[in-house]
């Protein structure tokens, strides 16, 4: 079979444009002799160095066009890293692209040239075709990168307004006048003296001095038509703004600049940063994920993450400490955040509100990802401090990264998003990376949540009604209304599959009225001539005691039935209660005074409440079921059964035990004097057409 002859790849030059010059740094003539003819041969002119000092002074030499560097590593005198070293103090490696030349055994040397900048490298003996590729793909990234930079450029000064600040720098005496208007963009007072280049730098944000430097020299020295560059400057009273610094500069005779002048723009509201924390916005960082994906695409072994954060319990900073302690809480989240990512390639953005994102790029593997993850998590852990008072922050970290899914930017964050939102769920997972499986599960979740309003509309929901018993008479003391879902187009639902969707969507405050309102008819419809309605216990959620109007929907649904304040019992959760617990202890203590009987659901489960217990309006403790079904074979259950129970009567408040299945459960709970049994060695929940049945045989308590 016929082998295909390999094809030299030749660099393409475009008409009108230069062709690239490469400097070759070797100090062997004959390996120089090698890439010259090699590269001459495809169209690219070279320049020669011989060694460290020679590779350094072409490089800075205004005179010389160079747009790439072979740079050997192992050289005398001054070697190839320290070269590398020393021109990445003034070239980045987006200007100046360094590839270096190395035996193949130097893997050492070779880590080492690249924490300090090398974009790329060969080895020796040279391969041509390798060589070559090589080259091509750091010009082509060079120019896309160049002409990328040139677009936002033209793109910005298109946008900038009439309104601008003026600048006129005198380089010969080092003064700089600036315009009154400059110093009221910044907020400043007309009179304020600002005239040295420092007094400038001052008001810099600290990460873009060497940048603004950087392109401010470019321009001085010639090899830039303009000085034009993005950065943020410190408004006294809004924080940092981001802000388009434009300046050309007056030559003399000999073409050195001896003044530049210009203007200052305010391009921070909707365009590249978010004004409270000076970080890039969504726009602006949407577009670094659309690069990435770009670059990506053309270069399959790039890989980068994208991390979508939120802060646990934000809202409650606003609620009980205002808003303007919540800006002050998101500044220094946002502070914390660019410390944590400041050694890798990344870049940080508050997306709104206490959700931010970042981006890191050029990973080797995904675990880089996951270290930027423990570094966040770790920078948040100690508290912080917002008016003098501590708050100790928790984020859910969700991670996305690239695949074959055919990703727009969009699509990146919002699967970063999604897997945010499975972080949150689970407290006990740090962070998690995006699957198909969870956006399936999230598609599932909203023609649930869709399903779940048209229920509500159609009357699909239905309460079934379990009994509270006397633990030493079985007679009937009230019931518990459980809420049950029959769907007409998915059949029986279960509350564990659908409570949680209407927690997340809200719904479970109209849903939570319909069962009071439910509840409270059919108990009062059960009222004999002699003896009031039955006792009902309706749960409350977080959502619920957290909705304005709450105390007012309860005391309203009891007028509206004829129901007896003193009848309802309100069973709110531990978590319900830690949720925000001054708002709660408010709340229960207004339903309380109007004759509600309040009580804490499944306690025991966690143990947060207790510092909170003596606070509580509380009549009742419900003992959770998972301590009830293990009292008899575990010791532990059993004797947190009994400590719950004693706790109880020392605060004077009675006791339900909830799951009870046995005799024995039932003895033993007795016998420690708890008042209260539920469970199915009664009877399982039944439908309201069953409730007078149980009535009759149980009788009323």
């Amino acid at each position: 079979m016929a082998t295909s002859r390999p094809t030299t790849q030749h660099h393409q030059v475009t008409p009108g444009q230069a062709a690239p010059g490469v400097l070759i740094v070797d100090d062997e003539p004959l390996n120089r002799a090698v890439l010259e003819h090699l590269l001459n041969s495809n169209g690219i002119n070279t320049i020669q160095g011989k060694n460290g000092q020679e590779a350094i002074a072409l490089s800075t030499d205004p005179n010389v066009k160079i747009d790439l560097i072979l740079l050997d590593i192992s050289m005398p005198d001054i070697n190839g890293i320290q070269v590398l070293r020393l021109l990445r103090q003034v070239r980045s490696q987006m200007e100046l692209p360094i590839i270096m030349v190395t035996s193949a055994d130097d893997n050492a040397q070779l880590v080492e040239a690249f924490r300090n900048g090398a974009n790329d490298y060969i080895t020796k003996p040279i391969e041509p075709q390798v060589t070559l590729a090589r080259i091509d793909s750091q010009l082509k990234l060079k120019h896309a990168q160049s002409a990328l930079r040139d677009s936002e450029e033209r793109y910005a000064l298109a946008s900038r307004g009439t309104n601008d600040g003026l600048w006129d720098w005198n380089l010969a005496t080092g003064e700089i006048y600036f315009s009154e208007r400059w110093k009221t963009m910044l907020g400043l007072p007309e009179h304020q003296p600002i005239d040295q280049f420092s007094d400038w730098v001052a008001f810099m944000h600290p990460e873009d001095v060497i940048r603004v430097q950087d392109d401010l020299e470019t321009h001085l020295c010639g090899e830039s038509e303009q000085f034009q560059t993005e950065l943020r400057l410190l408004h006294q009273e809004e924080g940092y703004r981001w802000m388009l610094c434009r300046g050309l500069a007056v030559r003399n005779r000999a073409g050195s600049a001896v003044r530049i002048a210009g203007s200052l723009t305010d391009i921070t509201d909707g365009k590249v940063a978010d004004a409270l924390t000076g970080l890039p916005n969504r726009l602006l960082f949407q577009d670094r994920v659309q690069r990435c994906l770009d670059q990506a695409r053309r270069y399959p072994s790039r890989k980068f993450a994208v991390l979508y954060l939120d802060v646990d319990g934000f809202k409650l900073i606003n609620d009980n400490y205002g808003h303007e302690a919540g800006d002050r809480f998101l500044v220094q989240f946002a502070r914390r955040l660019e410390t944590s990512v400041r050694n890798c390639d990344s870049a940080v953005s508050r997306l709104g509100g206490d959700e931010f994102a970042v981006l890191v790029e050029n990973m080797t593997d995904y675990s880089s990802a996951e270290a930027v993850a423990d570094r966040i998590l770790e920078v948040l852990e100690a508290p912080f401090q917002v008016g003098g008072t501590e708050f100790f922050a928790r984020a859910s970290i969700g991670i996305s990264t690239i695949s074959d899914r055919g990703n727009t930017a969009a699509e990146v964050l919002r699967e970063a998003d999604t897997a945010m939102y499975f972080a949150k769920k689970n407290v006990h997972v740090p962070f998690k990376y995006f699957s198909p499986e969870l956006n399936a599960e999230t598609l599932a979740r909203l023609e649930l949540s869709s399903e779940l309003r048209r229920a509500l509309e159609q009357e699909e929901l239905v309460l079934h009604y379990q009994p509270i018993v006397e633990t030493d008479s079985y007679k009937i003391a009230g019931f518990e209304a459980l809420i049950r879902w029959e769907s007409a187009r998915l059949g029986t639902v279960l509350p564990d599959q659908f409570i949680p969707v209407a927690e997340e969507t809200g719904l479970i405050v109209p849903i939570g009225e319909w069962v009071l309102q439910t509840a409270c008819e059919t108990m009062h419809r059960l009222r004999d001539d002699n003896l009031p309605s039955p006792m009902i216990s309706v749960n409350v959620s977080i959502k619920q005691l957290d909705s304005e109007g709450f105390v007012e929907s309860v005391l309203r649904v009891l007028e509206t039935t004829g129901f007896e304040p003193s009848r309802l019992k309100l069973e709110v959760t531990e978590s319900v209660v830690m949720e925000d617990p001054e708002q709660a202890i408010k709340r229960l203590e207004l339903l309380r005074a109007a004759g509600v009987t309040i009580g804490l659901d499944d306690f025991g489960t966690g143990y947060s409440s207790l510092a909170y217990l003596h606070h509580l309006p509380l009549n009742i403790l419900k003992i959770d079921r998972s301590f009830v079904s293990q009292m008899v074979e575990t010791s532990s259950s059993f004797a947190i059964v009994k400590t719950i129970a004693r706790l109880a009567d020392s605060l004077d408040l009675d006791v339900i035990a909830e799951g009870v299945e046995t005799e024995q459960q039932l003895t033993l709970l007795e016998e420690m004097g708890c008042r209260y049994s539920q469970g199915y060695l009664f009877s399982q929940a039944v439908p309201e057409s069953e409730i007078r049945g149980l009535l009759e045989k149980h009788g009323r308590a």
